[in-house]
């Protein structure tokens, strides 16, 4: 079909070659435009994209997040400190014990240093209750890894949009362009026959008309390109005033899913579904901790060691001492046993109302997760429906287009052998440039839709459409 719309271009050149001789469109100055395919400008983006930048950076931290929580879990703290000072005593208030003993109490800046190892208190056991809050952890960040992948896929699907959204302006402006330049043609047409007593002046004031209003469409089509290209360039992180050149066509391509594939997938990869498992994982590791929080489960614990090594100068000669967390110089390694059982507190008795909250919060999620699947479910068969009806929109504009097609080829075909009806070769154009219209939108709107069936199931895109 898009190689019929050709026959509008011809029809343009065929009334410029009818029209006066005298006359000529004033060539316009261009500025060089940039090429680019649809694929380039996904390229681009997904290498510059700010968006694309900020979940990046967003799944960087969560992965520092998730390493921070492994090392915790399973390695304990361990610090090495350093220290070093110096003191000079000035002098002593009379009648205090440091003037009494002012030899004995005096600092002459002599320096000490002291380096001293630790390594903190690290839980052996406690009945896996820090293994259930490091396996939140990790499924958090795996959750994290696949919103990084779903932010760059919508990405990907604004781009498409954005592209496609300035292709069908860019095409919608041409062809505005092509009715005003038309419009001027059929003026000048009809102006030469008022001579010749083919045509009156109400006709010229009529086509004159015609000519004014196809100006304000074609300069209201220039605003909204203008408005979509900014935004594309956006996107592209491009300087806002860029000019592009569109390159890919928009057309449509059937769709690879049916109804049944698209639930199937939606279960799976929805994003939707995916963050409410998650909330459901969390709730229910959450019910399990509160459960073992109220029993006195032993924990068992290495209570750390403490090893350091000091050094004073006391003008002459060095004192050295080292020494451990216990007094007299042995390095001992201990091990604890701690059992607590929650009486009253603000979990009510013996972590009652603790352990009921965790319950209904388990509750809230797994209800979320039924709502997801239902509501997703009537989103999945509504795009269909949509696919559908726009898919019949498409054999019906065919259809009149090939009609208004004819009846054009009709009319300018009669131009060169009798006198022209003006407006019988108004309307025909005017038909034949809604169909070339219509389709363009009809395809926008069919590529949008089965994109934003894509994003709610949670795959890309097939071939940019």
């Amino acid at each position: 079909m898009r190689n019929r719309f050709s026959f509008f271009r011809i029809s343009l050149f065929t009334l410029l070659f009818i029209g006066s001789t005298s006359w000529a469109l004033p060539a316009p100055v261009a500025e060089v435009a940039r090429k680019i395919s649809l694929k380039e400008a996904i390229a681009l983006a997904q290498a510059q994209n700010l968006d694309v930048a900020q979940a990046a950076r967003g799944f960087e931290l969560a992965q520092i997040n998730y390493d921070n929580a492994w090392r915790t879990f399973f390695l304990p703290a361990v610090t090495l400190t350093s220290t070093s000072a110096s003191a000079y005593t000035l002098g002593a208030i009379p009648g205090t014990p440091a003037a009494d003993n002012w030899h004995q109490n005096q600092n002459h800046g002599y320096p000490s240093s002291a380096l001293k190892l630790s390594v903190a208190q690290y839980t052996l056991f406690n009945f896996w209750r820090d293994r259930i809050a490091f396996d939140g952890s990790k499924l958090t960040f795996e959750r994290s890894q696949q919103l990084y992948q779903e932010a760059k896929r919508n990405n990907k699907i604004q781009i498409i949009n954005a592209y496609f959204q300035s292709k069908f302006n860019q095409e919608s402006l041409e062809a505005a362009n092509r009715s005003y330049q038309i419009a001027q043609t059929v003026l000048q047409l009809v102006k030469s026959r008022v001579p010749l007593k083919l045509a009156t002046q109400n006709e010229v004031d009529s086509a004159t008309v015609d000519m004014n209003d196809a100006l304000v469409q074609m300069e209201a089509a220039n605003t909204q390109y203008q408005t979509g290209l900014y935004n594309l360039n956006v996107l592209l992180n491009l300087p806002v005033t860029s000019l592009l050149d569109l390159t890919t066509p928009l057309e449509t391509k059937p769709i690879s899913l049916n109804v049944n594939q698209a639930l199937s997938q939606y279960r799976l990869t929805s994003p939707t579904i995916r963050s409410s498992k998650l909330a459901l994982q969390l709730a229910q590791n959450s019910v399990e901790l509160a459960e073992k929080n109220r029993l006195p489960l032993p924990t068992v614990s290495f209570t750390g060691l403490n090893i350091s090594y000091g050094s004073t100068y006391s003008g002459g000669y060095t004192n050295e001492q080292s020494t451990s967390s216990v007094p007299g110089g042995q390095i001992e390694l201990q091990a604890a046993i701690n059992l607590t059982l929650p009486i009253f507190g603000p979990g009510g008795l013996f972590g009652k109302d603790t352990v009921r909250t965790a319950y209904i919060q388990a509750e809230l999620a797994d209800l979320q997760l039924q709502s997801a699947n239902l509501n997703g479910e009537s989103q999945v068969r509504s795009f269909f429906v949509q696919i559908k009806q726009v898919q019949d929109q498409l054999k019906t504009i065919q259809q009149s287009f090939e009609s208004s097609a004819q009846l054009l080829d009709r009319v300018v075909s009669q131009l060169s052998s009798k006198p022209a009806n003006r407006l019988e070769l108004r309307d025909a154009l005017s038909s034949a440039r809604a169909s070339e219209l219509s389709f363009l939108q009809i395809t926008f709107s069919y590529i949008s839709v089965k994109n934003s069936l894509f994003q709610l199931i949670g795959i890309d895109p097939e071939d940019g459409t």
